[in-house]
C-alpha cells in the first residue's frame, strides 16, 4: 500500500511541476525586438513548443569599432555584446504551482550533453496558480553573450547559432536542466547572432532605370548571394557613400519583402511624386538588419501620364504599359520608319493622334484593358520580329515529317 502511495505522490507532484507552460502571444506575428529600440526579425513554423520548429530570432551585433554601426539601419544604436538593452519576447504564461511565483527563464543547450544550462531570469514572473497574458520576458544581450555556450566574439566575423528553451524557474534556482525536447511546456529558441558585414565580399549595381507614372523601374545585379538575405531597400540619396551609415540619404522609399534578391533582376520604386527628381540607389538588407554596400546611384523623374502619354506619342500602347518599355520603342520605331515614310501610313498616324488621346483615361481605369492590349502588343512584336523564324522552323519540320513518313512506307 505505501508503494501505491509514494507511486500517486510522484505522478501527481511531477502534473504539478511540468504543467506550467510558456506560450508566444503571437504565433502569427510574434512579437520580438531589443530595447524597444529594433524589431527582430523571426520565423516560425509551428507554435515554438518542438524542437523541430523552433521560434528562430536573428539579432544583430556590433563590435567596439564602426565596422558594423555604419552598416545597419540602426547605425551607431546598434548594441555591442555588453550592452543593457534586453531581449524582449511578448510571452503567455500559466502558472500551476501553488507555492511558487515562476519566472521566465532561458536556458542554452550544453554543447557536451544533452542539457540546457541556465542563462538568466527575467524579473516579470507569473504569480501561483495564474494564468498571465502577455508576459515581456527580457534578458540583457550582455546576460546572453556571457554564456560560455555563445561565442558572441566570433559572431563579429559570422553568423553564430544556437539553440536555447525559454521556460520558467523560482527565483534563486539557477540550476542545468535535462533535456526538454520530448516535451512541449516551454518555447524553443534558436538564437542566431552576427556582426557579419559585406564591404569586402559584394558589390552591388543598377544597370538601367525606366520611367513611369509615379514609379521608376530599376535593374539590377548583385555579386554574390547569402542565405540570409531578406530583402531590397531602396534609397533616395543627397550625397553617396557605399556605407548606409555614412550615406546622405533623403529617404528610405521602400523595402520590398516581396523581392526575393537575385543575381540579378529588377525592382520597382512605387508611390512616388511625379515630376521630382530622385538620386534612387539601392542595397540588399540581410536578417540582422545589415546592408550590402549601396549601388552608386542613377537619377530619374516618374512623369505625370499625360506628359508620359506626349512624349511617346503612342497612346494606346503607353497607357497599356504605363513606363518606358522595349515594345513601346518598337512601335515608334515602326512609326517613324515605316508609316510615316507613306502618305497612306500618315494619313493613319494623323487620325489616330487625333482620336486615340480621349480613350487613354478609359484604359488606365481598367487594369484587365491594359493587360489586353499589353498582350496584343506582344504578339504583334514577336509576329513582325520572329515570323520567318517561326516560317523556317514549320517548313523544317514538315520536311523531316514527310520524309520520315515516306521513309516508313518504303520499308
Amino acid at each position: 500500500m505505501k508503494k501505491y502511495l509514494i507511486t500517486l505522490f510522484a505522478i501527481l507532484f511531477s502534473v504539478n511541476t511540468f504543467a506550467s507552460t510558456v506560450r508566444l502571444s503571437d504565433t502569427t506575428e510574434p512579437v520580438v525586438n531589443v530595447g524597444n529600440i529594433y524589431s527582430v526579425y523571426n520565423t516560425l513554423g509551428g507554435d515554438g513548443t518542438s524542437s523541430s520548429a523552433p521560434l528562430k530570432l536573428y539579432i544583430p551585433l556590433s563590435g567596439s569599432g564602426t565596422t558594423q554601426s555604419d552598416n545597419h539601419i540602426l547605425k551607431t544604436a546598434l548594441f555591442k555584446s555588453n550592452s543593457t538593452q534586453t531581449l524582449n519576447t511578448t510571452i503567455d504564461i500559466v502558472n500551476t504551482d501553488s507555492v511558487n511565483v515562476l519566472y521566465p527563464t532561458l536556458y542554452v543547450k550544453d554543447d557536451s550533453s544533452t542539457n540546457y544550462l541556465f542563462v538568466g531570469r527575467s524579473t516579470i514572473g507569473c504569480s501561483t496558480s495564474s494564468t498571465c497574458e502577455d508576459v515581456i520576458s527580457s534578458f540583457s544581450i550582455a546576460t546572453i553573450c556571457n554564456s560560455t555556450e555563445i561565442d558572441c566574439a566570433g559572431a563579429l566575423s559570422a553568423p553564430v547559432t544556437v539553440s536555447s528553451y525559454l521556460y520558467l524557474s523560482q527565483a534563486g534556482v539557477d540550476t542545468s536542466i535535462s533535456d526538454p525536447t520530448s516535451g512541449s511546456d516551454g518555447l524553443f529558441v534558436e538564437l542566431n547572432i552576427s556582426g557579419r558585414v559585406y564591404e569586402s565580399t559584394v558589390t552591388t549595381a543598377l544597370t538601367s532605370i525606366e520611367k513611369g507614372d509615379q514609379r521608376l523601374k530599376l535593374n539590377y545585379t548583385v555579386s554574390a548571394i547569402q542565405n540570409d538575405y531578406r530583402d531590397i531597400a531602396i534609397f533616395d540619396v543627397s550625397s553617396f557613400n557605399s556605407k548606409f551609415g555614412q550615406a546622405g540619404i533623403n529617404e528610405i522609399l521602400s523595402i520590398d519583402d516581396d523581392v526575393t534578391p537575385q543575381s540579378s533582376g529588377l525592382f520597382e520604386a512605387k508611390n512616388l511624386s511625379n515630376g521630382r527628381t530622385y538620386n534612387i540607389s539601392f542595397a540588399v538588407r540581410d536578417f540582422y538588419g545589415f546592408y550590402t554596400p549601396l549601388a552608386s546611384p542613377l537619377s530619374a523623374t516618374p512623369l505625370e501620364i499625360a506628359e508620359f502619354l506626349e512624349k511617346n506619342q503612342c497612346y494606346f500602347i503607353s497607357a497599356g504599359f504605363m513606363e518606358q518599355h522595349y515594345v513601346l520603342n518598337y512601335f515608334r520605331y515602326i512609326r517613324d520608319h515605316y508609316l510615316l515614310k507613306v502618305k497612306l501610313g500618315q494619313s493613319f498616324v494623323d487620325f489616330y493622334y487625333e482620336t486615340a488621346p480621349q480613350y487613354v483615361p478609359f484604359i488606365i481605369e481598367r487594369p484587365w484593358l491594359q493587360a489586353l492590349i499589353r498582350g496584343f502588343a506582344y504578339c504583334v512584336y514577336f509576329i513582325f520580329n520572329f515570323s520567318l523564324v517561326a516560317l523556317m522552323i514549320s517548313v523544317m519540320v514538315i520536311f523531316l515529317t514527310s520524309k520520315v513518313f515516306k521513309n516508313s512506307i518504303t520499308e
